[in-house]
């Protein structure tokens, strides 16, 4: 899960996701369900264009059979005029 934050959300590397996620995968995140490859990857794209400098930090994670629990933190500047955007 580290090298997953850090290639894809840190380095924006979205072709990590296509080796090494199943299509029927399914995460939970942001209080929204992403489900399968495509779709991860369209949401780490938008997360990363609204928050270009994005970092995440990988705290905790907590495995049981095929399912992982991450507890991380993502630190970013969303850039624009903070008035009108």
């Amino acid at each position: 899960m580290r090298q997953y934050f850090e290639e894809v959300w840190n380095r924006g590397k979205l072709g990590y996701i296509d080796d090494r996620f199943a299509r029927d995968w399914v995460g939970h995140a942001s209080g929204e369900e992403v489900d399968g490859p495509e779709r991860l990857k369209e949401h780490v794209s938008s997360r990363r264009t609204a928050f270009p400098h994005l970092q995440c930090t990988v705290e905790d994670t907590i495995t049981e059979g095929d399912r992982v629990a991450v507890r991380w933190t993502a630190r970013g500047i969303q850039p624009g005029d903070p008035i009108t955007g």
